[in-house]
């Protein structure tokens, strides 16, 4: 769920996004609320959703990438005007994993330790020659339970950190750095 410039708020589940209109929602200071009513969303899309991103403030827009089983999506929600979604290709593939980290041009997937597969995709408008992908192995005695992907939307370097180990990894489009 993210909350939109322009009072909207956009949800989703693991099959759609559904956009509403906030601006004539009634608000209250008391829990649980005495107002409960069914809104009828602005605009919808169905699409599978295996991971989202944090979504990124443009000037016009709201933009979030999404996994999906077959690739990277992209999706602008506009700030005003037509609230039409909309997904875009991003990247083609199948990257399906247990451990996600999603950014505006990078993403990490983690299918099975220690198999890292790195991503990095362009929109519409950007250079359509910077999309490639690639894997990098970890050593088997670099086993992270329950691992964390952190991605750094500019430089499209991913943090992979555990919960209880001490074992940070740094992923660069052309560097690995352990810590």
């Amino acid at each position: 769920m993210a909350l939109l410039p322009t009072n909207r708020l956009l949800c989703y589940t693991d099959v759609e996004f559904i956009l509403y209109d906030l601006a004539d929602a009634p608000t209250t200071t008391s829990l649980p609320s005495q107002h409960r009513q069914h809104y009828s969303p602005m605009a919808s899309i169905s699409t599978h959703v295996d991971a989202v991103s944090q979504p990124f403030f443009l000037s016009k827009g709201t933009r979030l990438t999404i996994l999906t089983p077959n690739g990277v999506k992209g999706m602008t929600v506009p700030h005003s005007g037509d609230p039409k979604l909309d997904l875009v290709d991003l990247l083609s593939g199948d990257f399906v994993g247990d451990f996600v980290g999603m950014g505006y041009h990078f993403a990490a997937v983690i299918e099975r330790w220690p198999a890292i597969t790195f991503l990095q995709y362009a929109w519409p408008e950007e250079r359509p020659d910077s999309t490639f992908f690639k894997n990098v192995l970890m050593g088997q005695e670099s086993f992270i339970y329950d691992p964390t992907l952190l991605v750094d939307t500019s430089s499209g370097r991913v943090v992979i950190c555990g919960h209880s180990q001490n074992k940070q990894y740094i992923l660069g489009p052309s560097k690995l750095v352990t810590n």
